[in-house]
């Protein structure tokens, strides 16, 4: 018999362990039932660096809780990327089981009208584009609708005659019943047919939707079949938010802006460059030249919004509507002191260094088909150039899309909602720290900051009132530790390449700022504890310096492996181009190709059989390419350094179980500190260079590395029974303080 809510309010109360384990599914093991259990989730906080400062009294929190409980190094997944890491936590299963082992993954065989080429998607989410109501058939069952509407209103008004006519002389019927009252009736059911129609023809036949591409079940799912109630916030691919029975969520990486991407910002201005500047960046966002009118000093531009697709590539959502759903923006300079932003719902005005009001845009796909997104826009400077900043657009809470369409950000579908009702506009989007403008250098250290911080208090706000809800198990994921290292770590290496002594003393002290926000956290719900709670801290890796970048792909051509057009490189890939585009492998020759690399260290056999222009015969033949490229990259030495890029070459068989061979890379290049799989590599791009020096201010990083240089940290307010814990051991553990046993598909094992 499973335990219900009830149960769980009376801990401490009335009943005890043993007659609680009584109920259970599964046999106690012994231990006191908790409380609660309370897992929060820092995303990249660093073993090296919370150790240092506990021993140097900057976390008094964290140095508490290792000495009345336990503290260790934690293991991570291979490789160590933040959704991949985090999907084995959840799941306790290896990245073989769970099918997440990138951002991004391949179709094989490719798109037949762009060559066959094995494009990449999205790893984290498919898409699954759902019927709405009749499909195409929309205009004439609502049609019909309107039809048996008016009939039905016939009958109605025949019934109702035949009841009253009995009361009525015939004078008051005839004046009652006259031919135009029948007429307007007839009237009324064909406008209802008439309307059903039109109705119908508004509606798309399908509409977007994505299915979490996770495989297993999350320990909280488990908790829910047998009637305990949890919260998940914010857990990274767990999008779309977690179907619950009795509990809640809210979905974190993985959830989208409005334009479907992990984050596209938008940067307006009157600064003159070259054509190719404006446009996309390489990182994703929109560069906007702007031209005011020197008459007016006004200018007319758009907020962009979605595409009107179904899905990546795929047929239009509503016909007769443009490709891309923009709002229209009006700006207008006001003497060169202040700008005035108009938007179809807002208008304001805006000094330098000022930000904005979460702002709403509406994004009108026909009278029947929109949405609802806001950010802010932030003003960098007006004189001599105009300078606009507009953040990232997150799906509004309320919007009808995200409360009652496809997509789920949270369950209830009205969790969501009823968060921004007690704490008003916080960030839907699952990558709510803005790091594509400050590596493109469109935003100062300063302004991220404040939007990090700003977003970070909210979501505290909340945890406080997680921590003490009545669930006994709450999972809480914050980010910025992760974000922020990525951002500012050449201000702590003096090592890397970007770092500056004047800036390192300014921003050297960003870390440890962020850390102690971590502390402060932690000491928050340390203060709720009691005897019967539980509390874990960990995070889901570290960090290594990202000092050059290393171009898989170039290694691959140099040496024979990849066919590529004679000392060619390939064109600057970008985030936009990087699905269902001519340009991905532009100069890549399949057919003369053995191995491609794709993501961020997966390297493929172009196996006859799995791939369409497939080269390499399975066997014996495939073996030897293998033995090949890991000597070959084991080998490889950075000229300019001295140094071996690469700490390892592993075969998927030796670290994985369960995989599927059509979908797991044959081999995970894992770097050595210093070096990172370069951002063109990730995306099938060939450079000059096997490695490259570099530059941009994402200069920390873990998710092409070594996963046993990349530990993350853990902590439990109780005393753990083994020193050498690893993400798989969660969903052990969680399941044995709840008192049931663990199935046997499950990789980790339980630490209590």
């Amino acid at each position: 018999m499973a335990l219900d809510r009830r149960d769980f309010l009376k801990l401490g109360t009335a009943g005890t362990a043993a007659a609680l384990a009584a109920k259970r599914r599964a046999p106690a093991h012994g231990a006191t039932f908790p409380k609660k259990v309370i897992i929060l989730g820092f995303d990249g906080a660093i073993p090296t660096l919370v150790e240092k400062w506990m021993n140097d009294r900057h976390l008094p929190n964290l140095a508490k809780l290792r000495a009345q409980g336990s503290y260790a190094r934690i293991g991570t997944a291979n490789p160590p990327q933040t959704p991949v890491s985090w999907a084995s936590f959840a799941t306790g299963l290896n990245p073989g089981k769970t099918g997440l082992f990138d951002f991004l993954r391949r179709d094989p065989e490719g798109d037949e009208a762009l060559g066959g080429k094995p494009l990449p998607q999205l790893a984290l989410v498919n898409e699954m584009p759902t019927r709405l109501l009749a499909g195409g058939m929309n205009p004439m069952v609502l049609a019909a609708g309107g039809l048996v509407a008016g009939g039905l209103a016939g009958l109605a008004v025949k019934a109702f005659y035949n009841v009253i006519k009995r009361r009525m002389n015939p004078e008051e019927i005839a004046s009652t019943f006259s031919p135009a009252t029948l007429a307007a009736a007839g009237l009324l059911g064909g406008a209802a047919a008439a309307g059903g129609g039109r109705l119908g023809a508004l509606m798309p036949p399908k509409m977007p939707g994505v299915q979490n591409a996770v495989r297993g079940q999350t320990f909280w799912q488990y908790l829910d079949e047998r009637s305990i109630p949890t919260l998940s916030f914010r857990v990274p691919a767990r999008f779309p938010a977690d179907r619950l029975s009795h509990g809640r969520a809210v979905a974190g990486m993985g959830v989208t802006d409005v334009r479907k991407t992990m984050g596209t910002f938008t940067y307006y201005t009157t600064e003159l460059m070259p054509a190719a500047s404006a446009g996309d960046t390489e990182m994703g966002g929109k560069v906007v030249p702007l031209y005011f009118r020197p008459t007016t000093g006004e200018t007319e531009t758009v907020v962009f919004g979605p595409s009107n697709s179904v899905s990546l590539g795929g047929p239009k959502l509503v016909e007769n509507a443009p490709d891309e759903i923009n709002v229209p923006l009006k700006l207008k300079d006001l003497d060169g002191k202040a700008l005035e932003i108009e938007t179809p719902e807002w208008k304001g005005t805006l000094r330098p260094g000022e930000w904005s009001e979460f702002v709403t845009f509406t994004f009108e796909f026909n009278s029947l088909v929109k949405f609802e997104g806001y950010a802010k826009f932030y003003l960098l400077d007006i004189s001599p150039e105009v300078k606009l900043y507009l953040q990232p657009i997150s799906f509004h809470p309320k919007t009808l899309v995200v409360s009652r369409g496809p997509v789920r950000i949270s369950t209830p579908q009205s969790f969501v909602g009823d968060l921004y009702d007690r704490y008003g506009p916080f960030k839907t989007i699952g990558w709510a720290s803005d790091t594509w403008a400050l590596n493109e250098e469109v935003i100062p250290e300063e302004v991220f900051l404040e939007d990090v911080y700003e977003f970070v208090g909210k979501y505290r706000e909340m945890m406080m009132e997680f921590a003490e809800s009545d669930e006994p198990l709450l999972v809480d994921v914050f980010s910025f530790t992760d974000r922020i290292g990525h951002m500012f770590w050449h201000h702590l290496d003096e090592s890397h390449p970007l770092y500056d002594p004047a800036k390192a003393q300014k921003y050297g002290g960003v870390i440890l700022d962020a850390y102690r926000v971590m502390d402060d956290i932690v000491g928050d719900v340390m203060k709720t504890l009691d005897e019967r709670k539980w509390l874990f801290v960990l995070s889901d890796h570290g960090f290594q310096s990202f000092a050059y970048g290393f171009n898989i792909n170039t290694w691959l051509a140099q040496n024979g492996f990849l066919g590529s057009a004679l000392g060619a490189v390939s064109p600057m890939m970008k985030l936009e181009d990087l699905f269902g585009t001519q340009q991905f492998w532009a100069n890549v020759d399949f057919s003369k190709t053995q191995a491609y690399s794709l993501g961020l260290g997966g390297v493929y056999v172009n196996l006859k059989g799995r791939e369409r222009y497939g080269t390499v015969e399975p066997g014996e033949e495939y073996e030897r390419l293998c033995r090949r490229i890991i000597e070959g990259l084991e080998a490889c030495v950075h000229e300019d350094t001295g140094k071996k890029p690469v700490f390892k070459v592993y075969r998927r068989e030796d670290i994985y179980s369960g995989y599927d061979p059509r979908e797991m890379p044959d081999l995970r290049v894992a770097n050595a500190a210093g070096y990172r799989c370069s951002w063109q590599s990730s995306l099938g791009g060939i450079q000059p260079t096997i490695a490259e020096i570099n530059k941009r201010k994402w200069s920390g990083d873990h998710c092409s590395y070594e996963p046993s240089i990349t530990k993350g940290i853990f902590f439990s307010n109780h005393r753990i029974r083994r020193d050498d814990p690893n993400l798989l051991d969660f969903f052990p553990t969680v399941l044995k303080l709840f008192g049931y046993d663990v199935p046997g598909d499950r990789d980790g094992e339980s630490l209590v």
